[in-house]
């Protein structure tokens, strides 16, 4: 890298995750009216694994309320996924910013940037 020291740079970003809520501007940039809810039919949870089924069915998680077998009507879950896409617009804004400072400072091209997620939820679907 010619003359400039190794470093290690470690960015922890939370979102998308409950609670749903982004900061402003970012926390009503999608209007839940135009949110697609995910496609759903009478007894598609027979087909997956066990696993699967028991999620769905167990109140007390988070695949609980992306699915008709929750209390959440269409119109809540439909204001879940846009409140996920706020945060995902908001980490997208950040990951920018991260990387513009590295363009800034010269160090992009020798610098390794590694982006990983713990896991994704299903929003519905699966």
């Amino acid at each position: 890298m010619g003359g400039v020291d190794p470093f290690f740079l470690w960015c922890s970003f939370p979102d998308p995750h409950h609670p749903f809520a982004a900061p402003e501007p970012w926390g009503s940039r999608y209007d839940s009216a135009d949110v697609t809810l995910p496609t759903r039919r009478e007894g598609e949870l027979d087909d997956l694994p066990p696993f699967y089924r028991e999620s769905y069915a167990d109140t007390d998680t988070q695949l609980s309320g992306f699915h008709g077998t929750s209390d959440l009507s269409d119109d809540e879950l439909r204001e879940q996924i846009a409140a996920t896409y706020d945060m995902i617009s908001f980490v997208d804004r950040e990951v920018g910013r991260v990387l513009t400072a590295l363009d800034e400072a010269g160090l992009r091209e020798g610098t390794l940037i590694v982006f990983m997620s713990d896991h994704g939820d299903m929003m519905g679907d699966h």
